[in-house]
């Protein structure tokens, strides 16, 4: 048989088609098939107006997600004049430019009505033999990226037409078990977004913190009783790196920092640590923190006298002061200590130090450990789509 392969998988036959291999008694159809696919709107700056009907962009479609992020509008009546073709709650909205090209969302229920750009394809699938959901899966799939980006063109801009689009064929099995792997791909989808949602809140709450702390010293004409108002230079004394060539960096264990982090190791160092680090030339405004031994980089600027304070302190101060408004507006951004040493900052007692310090500390161990979470799950969740969808696991015998 031309195109069923020999091999058996858990007691089916499996045939070749150009989304992967699948179970024999699974069909394949193209976009079209299965409902029409039109073209977003042609829509010019000239036409903006303050309200009216909403204009959505590739920027709002996300990977299997819809983001909503663009406030654009043009005028119901402009609407009308050109023809634009409104969109509907539950249209799949996929977009035809980067990044990913393909990527695609089922569109929410809006406020009011809304068209989308020209880039975006809008994909009416038949209800009666389709589950919407199912079909965005499939159109977030590597399978699928692969597939969108082989037919993608464009020196400049990368983007499929739609009549190509349209055309490329996806997995289709029965209805019922379409809506089996839906569910079990959502249910994992909502533990990821739950999971999302608590680190917003951990994140946001740390922020909190810092800013209700920093926010008390930040009028240095009047603080807390206890703190302190010095330079910068007498809180903590940076100084510039050291050159460390690359044909000169031996296997080791001591971490070397640049402006952007950790660039590679070392076996050896003079600064002991623990070490503050910030970044002097090309990456600005990122601070870093190494408990022992380091190497910092002549792209770097460094802590080489604490005063007394914490040193874990003074990485979240460094954090809270955005060093990148310091930088010299050149070609490469650039960071002078000179600048940056007179500046006037508050200070707490040490003991107020090393209480902040604890509570973003632990602030920072459920942050990781929710990331972990997350990068657990969506693990779970990829493998599963590419074991679901071209039917390596059968939901339903």
């Amino acid at each position: 048989m031309d195109n069923q392969i020999a091999a058996l998988r858990m007691g089916q036959k499996f045939k070749r088609t150009p989304f992967g291999e699948i179970p024999v008694d699974w069909e394949t159809k193209n976009l079209k098939e299965m409902g029409p696919v039109t073209d977003g709107d042609w829509i010019l700056t000239s036409d903006y107006s303050a309200t009216g009907v909403r204009l959505l962009q590739i920027g709002d479609i996300g990977v299997g997600r819809f983001i909503g992020k663009s406030k654009r509008f043009i005028s119901e009546e402009r609407a009308r004049e050109l023809g634009c073709n409104l969109l509907n709650a539950g249209d799949i909205l996929i977009s035809r430019m980067p990044d990913p090209i393909g990527r695609a969302c089922i569109l929410p229920e809006l406020d009011g009505p809304s068209i989308t750009a020209v880039d975006v394809a809008i994909w009416r699938p038949d209800t009666t033999t389709t589950d919407r959901r199912f079909l965005t899966y499939c159109l977030n799939s590597s399978n699928w990226f692969a597939l969108v980006g082989s037919y993608a063109a464009g020196s400049t801009r990368t983007r499929i037409s739609r009549s190509l689009l349209e055309a490329i064929e996806i997995p289709l099995p029965p209805l019922r078990e379409q809506r089996r792997i839906t569910e079990i791909l959502s249910a994992v989808d909502e533990r990821i977004e739950k999971t999302h949602s608590v680190l917003e809140k951990l994140r946001d709450l740390k922020h909190g913190v810092l800013q209700r702390f920093f926010g008390a010293g930040k009028q240095v004409a009047k603080v807390p009783e206890g703190w302190q108002v010095l330079p910068l230079i007498k809180v903590s004394t940076l100084q510039r790196g050291v050159d460390l060539p690359m044909q000169s960096r031996r296997s080791g264990g001591v971490p070397v920092y640049g402006s952007s982090g950790i660039l590679g190791h070392h076996d050896e160092t003079e600064f002991k640590g623990p070490g503050v680090i910030t970044g002097r030339s090309g990456t600005i405004g990122q601070v870093y923190f190494c408990e022992g031994p380091y190497w910092p980089l002549n792209t770097t600027l460094h802590v080489v006298d604490f005063h007394g304070n914490n040193p874990r302190f003074i990485a979240l101060l460094l954090a809270f002061l955005r060093l990148e408004q310091f930088a010299a507006s050149t070609g490469v951004p650039s960071l002078n200590r000179n600048f940056v040493h007179p500046v006037l900052v508050a200070v707490p007692p040490l003991k107020d130090q090393e209480h902040l310090v604890k509570i973003i500390e632990y602030s920072d161990r459920q942050i990781l450990a929710e990331e972990a979470i997350l990068i657990s799950a969506k693990k779970l969740r990829d493998s599963l789509m590419q074991a679901l969808l071209v039917g390596k696991v059968r939901t339903i015998k």
